[in-house]
């Protein structure tokens, strides 16, 4: 195999790399916004961890890579934080004490 055979490999492998990551940013960014047509944050991660284990197997930096899957761990752990919160508000609502004639 030629050296131009393995660059025209590589550079095919990168570009489904990056096109996978923009799916990924790009259905993350449909979550942010709760649009119905979003996918679920399992597919999400399944797809920002293509580009990382491309980039394991053909020899790239990995730490570059890895950060479409912190930004959907991220995302998702605070939208979990935020819908936690605002259960237990309701929860606290539901306990407040409500005296008649008072």
């Amino acid at each position: 195999m030629s050296s131009w055979e393995c660059l025209s490999f590589a550079t095919v492998d990168v570009y489904t790399a990056n096109t996978y990551a923009l799916i990924a940013h790009l259905n993350l960014l449909l979550i942010l916004r709760h649009h119905p047509q979003a996918f679920s944050f399992q597919l999400t991660y399944a797809t920002a961890f293509v580009a990382p284990t491309l980039a394991l197997f053909l020899g790239y930096p990995v730490a570059w890579w890895c950060l479409t899957p912190v930004v959907a761990f991220l995302i998702q752990n605070v939208l979990e934080g935020i819908d936690k919160g605002t259960e237990n508000l309701a929860a606290l609502e539901g306990m407040r004490y409500r005296a008649l004639g008072a």
